[in-house]
């Protein structure tokens, strides 16, 4: 058998390198697929924002509602009391 010599000092550096590029490029894999998840997530979003009614829609006909009503009362109470 024959025996292996230890690393030199610049191999074990080379290897210790190697070593963390390979790390970050496997966390790199994971931060694209992380993107590509919010990517499709936000895509989504973005479609169901634009297909939905938008609520001001819905606050301007509740608040017209709330005016009309309110007028009524205002009428009401002005024959009431002949403040016109």
């Amino acid at each position: 058998m024959e025996n292996k010599s230890p690393l030199t000092e610049d191999q074990e550096h080379s290897l210790n390198t190697l070593t963390t590029i390979t790390e970050s490029l496997e966390s790199l894999k994971g931060m694209s697929s992380l993107l590509s998840q919010f990517s499709s997530l936000f895509s989504s979003m973005v479609k169901e924002l634009k297909t939905a009614t938008p609520a001001k829609d819905a606050e301007e006909t509740e608040d017209a509602d709330l005016t009309a009503e309110l007028e009524d009362q205002c009428d009401s109470l002005s024959d009431k009391f002949e403040l016109y």
